[in-house]
C-alpha cells in the first residue's frame, strides 16, 4: 500500500519472447530433406532432376540454404518480441518500438499464410514518424483482403493501420502472448 492508501499495482517487468528452437528445427526438416533427396539425385545418372545441372544445384541450394536459415533463427536467443512500460518492440519484422499511447488495438489471431499472428492497430493521431516507419509492416491492400480476421478487426477498430507479427514459432504460446498482452493493456495509463 502506498499513496496514501491506495492499492497502486507494481509496474509489470518486462516480457521477452526468443524463437522457439523446437518448432524451427522442426521446420527446417523439410528444407533439408529437399536438399539431401537433390544432392543425391545429383549422384545419380537417371535421377529425376538429371536433365537439368541448373535444377539439380539450386534445388540443393534452396534446400540447405533455407533449412539452414531457419536453425539460425531459431538459435538466435535475443528476444524477438519484447513487451514491457514503454510498448511493443519486434525485430522480426523490425517495427522497432510502438509505444503504448500509439497503440489503438491488439488481438492475436490465426492468419492464412502465418498461422499465428499478433494485430496491433495504430493510432493515425499518433506521431506521424511513427505511422511513417510502420507504413511497410501495416496490412492493407491484398494482404489485408487474404486475411479475414485482420478485415474483421479492422473494421472494429475504423480500419486504422494493422501491424501483423508473426507469434508461431516464438518460444511461448500465442495464448500466452494474448494474456500477457491483456495484463498489459490494464495496467497501462489510460489513453485518450
Amino acid at each position: 500500500m502506498r499513496g496514501g492508501g491506495k492499492n497502486v499495482r507494481p509496474a509489470p517487468e518486462a516480457v521477452e519472447f526468443p524463437s522457439s528452437l523446437t518448432k524451427l528445427a522442426i521446420l527446417s526438416i523439410p528444407s533439408f530433406l529437399i536438399g539431401f533427396f537433390a544432392a543425391y539425385d545429383m549422384s545419380q545418372t537417371q535421377g529425376a532432376l538429371s536433365q537439368s545441372r541448373f535444377a539439380q544445384v539450386a534445388a540443393v541450394a534452396l534446400g540447405c540454404i533455407t533449412g539452414g536459415v531457419l536453425l539460425q533463427m531459431g538459435l538466435d536467443r535475443k528476444p524477438v518480441l519484447r513487451i514491457d512500460q514503454e510498448g511493443i518492440y519486434c525485430r522480426r519484422p523490425n517495427t522497432g518500438l510502438i509505444p503504448w499511447s500509439a497503440v489503438a488495438g491488439l488481438a492475436v489471431g490465426r492468419a492464412l499464410l502465418v498461422r499465428s499472428v499478433l494485430m496491433v492497430a495504430i493510432d493515425p493521431a499518433s506521431d506521424p514518424k511513427l505511422l511513417e516507419r510502420l507504413r511497410r509492416y501495416t496490412t492493407g491492400g491484398m494482404l489485408g483482403m487474404m486475411a479475414p480476421q485482420v478485415r474483421r478487426f479492422r473494421g472494429q477498430l475504423q480500419n486504422r493501420p494493422v501491424v501483423q507479427i508473426p507469434i508461431a514459432f516464438l518460444a511461448a504460446s500465442p495464448q500466452e502472448i494474448q494474456r500477457l498482452l491483456e495484463e498489459r493493456v490494464q495496467m497501462t495509463p489510460a489513453r485518450r
